[in-house]
Order: structure tokens, then C-alpha cells, then sequence
């Protein structure tokens, strides 16, 4: 049932031309975001055919089974959602309409918001036209003194799904995803880590999972990284934020925000995680152009 609500969705947004776009504080990686954004399109249209295709690749089918489980509805949902982003596969300059998203490489713009007593209670983007509940996530993304262990590399502000009543909400405004400055600042170098690299990709196998990785987000609550969430760099992000948008259905950070990176998406096998597809398009990757393909335990195995 929901596979199909998905599916007759994606029918009426493929019919509109969708996009994506940068504000003008991205000018200076414009070049570098174009090249990220066109494999973020391509990992999602590739992972999509992935699970499209019948009989799938024994390797393929392995993925599936380790991040999504062996449930056809949650397998489906997935391809869906991956089959979505392809419609924003678009740079437009023109006016944004509501499913377009906007990308974002500063965050001047965003001002705090107080309660009635005066307390600090959540932040405003006013490019939004949006007061966001909490301010966590901001405060870790604004802060540019990360030694490269900060948890937040990137946010989307949208209006989400629903309204506190539980009704459906219509969105009005483009969602906007945030690149957090520290992040950016630390990708830039050196050396740019901007691409996953055929020489990042043989670094990553040559690790062996019980090897004390430095940490790439303490999102992993305390578990040391697996090879794998080595590569999960700019491009992973970009389409981890991507999945949070509404034109691919409102993909969360579930459930309670503890599914980062690939051991625990492993766990949660979840089709409505924005991680868990990010990882899954990123295994596809390695599997199709870099002949590998990534053990339940983040190592990477050559094809034969």
C-alpha cells in the first residue's frame, strides 16, 4: 500500500519539472558541487535499477538483504524513494518552486528564536520563512572550531510531512539543505576530498573493520568507523540530505536518530532512513564501478 501511494506520487511530481539550485554563498565550490550533485544523481538512479532489475545481481541482492532486510513493501519503498530524486536531476535558476532544493555554504542568515520568556528555544531562516524547533543540530553546524569530529556536516530544513495536529502540510517554500562551514572548510584540504577517489576506495580496502578508524561523525555514537563510512564524504552527505526532501518523501533520520553510518543502518533496516539509502547507493557504486562490494562488517571485498 504504501509502495503504491509512492508510486502514484512520484507520478504527479514526474510530470513537473523539479530542481535543485545554490545560493550564492556555494559560489566559490560551484564547481565542485555540480560534479558532486551529478554523481549523487547518478548513485540514486543506479541504486533504483539495482532493485528494479529482476533477477538481481548476487551482490546486489547480498546489499539489499543487509540494509534493507528481506521484506518486498520495505525493499520497494526504497527503490522508490532513490527513483525519486532523479526528477530533480535539474539545475534551475529560475524561481524555486516548493519541491526544489537549495543549497546553502554559510549560515549567515539564520538568527536564534526566543519563548515568551525570553529563552533561547530554536533558530529562524528567514529564506525559509520557517522558525525551527531546537537548535542542537544548528548550533553543532555554525560552529567552525571542529577538529573534524563534529556530528553535524550537514541539515535540511523543510516543514516536514505533517503539522503538530498530524494533518498533511503542503510545502510552500523550497527545502534548504545547510553545508556546514567546518565541514566544507575541511574537505577543501588538503589534499580535497571532495571525490571518492579509486586511491581513497584502495586505502578503504586495505583496512580491516576491527582497525581504530578516526571517526568521521560521532553520530556513530561511540562505535569505531568501519572502512566503508571512510568513503561517506561529500557526495554521501549531499544525498543523505537529499533524501530528506519532499520530493523523496520526507526520509528521516530513523527511528530516534541513532541509524548513522553502515553497522547501524545495518541494524535498523530501515527503508524511510535517509542513511540507509545514502549507504545503499554508495555500496551499489562500489560494486558496479569499483568492482567491490562491502561485508556486514563495512570491509570491502574485490569482486571476483
Amino acid at each position: 500500500m504504501v509502495a503504491l501511494f509512492l508510486l502514484i506520487a512520484l507520478s504527479i511530481l514526474g510530470q513537473i519539472a523539479h530542481g535543485w539550485g545554490y545560493h550564492e554563498s556555494c559560489k566559490s565550490i560551484e564547481s565542485e558541487l555540480k560534479a558532486a550533485m551529478l554523481v549523487v544523481f547518478r548513485r540514486a538512479k543506479d541504486a533504483s535499477k539495482a532493485i528494479e532489475t529482476l533477477p538481481r545481481n548476487q551482490n546486489i541482492e547480498v546489499l539489499i538483504k543487509l540494509l534493507f532486510g528481506e521484506d518486498q513493501n520495505t525493499i520497494e519503498d526504497a527503490r522508490v524513494r532513490l527513483e525519486s530524486i532523479q526528477f530533480m536531476d535539474v539545475f534551475n535558476s529560475n524561481r524555486p518552486d516548493p519541491y526544489d532544493v537549495i543549497i546553502y555554504c554559510t549560515t549567515d542568515r539564520i538568527t536564534d528564536t526566543k519563548d515568551k520568556k525570553g529563552v533561547r528555544d530554536g533558530y529562524r531562516d528567514p529564506d525559509r520563512k520557517n522558525d525551527v524547533e531546537g537548535f542542537a543540530n544548528m548550533d553543532n553546524c555554525r560552529d567552525e572550531n571542529h577538529q573534524g569530529d563534529a556530528s553535524t556536516r550537514a541539515l535540511t530544513i523543510n516543514k516536514g510531512k505533517k503539522t503538530e495536529n498530524g494533518k498533511p502540510t503542503r510545502e510552500v517554500d523550497p527545502d534548504t539543505i545547510q553545508l556546514c562551514p567546518w565541514f566544507l572548510k575541511q574537505i577543501a584540504g588538503p589534499p580535497p576530498t571532495y571525490e571518492v577517489t579509486d586511491d581513497l576506495v584502495k586505502k578503504a580496502a586495505a583496512m580491516k573493520a576491527k582497525s581504530l578508524l578516526k571517526k568521521f561523525v560521532s553520530k556513530l555514537s561511540n562505535e569505531v568507523a568501519t572502512p566503508v563510512d571512510s568513503l561517506a564524504g561529500f557526495e554521501h552527505v549531499l544525498l543523505h540530505e537529499m533524501m530528506h526532501s519532499a520530493t523523496a518523501l520526507y526520509a528521516d533520520d530513523k527511528p530516534d536518530k541513532r541509524c548513522y553510518g553502515w553497522k547501524h543502518c545495518g541494524k535498523c533496516k530501515r527503508s524511510d532512513n535517509a542513511d540507509s539509502l545514502a549507504y545503499f547507493a554508495l555500496a551499489v557504486e562500489l560494486a558496479y564501478y569499483r568492482s567491490y562490494t562491502v561485508n556486514k562488517d563495512g570491509t570491502l571485498q574485490k569482486i571476483a
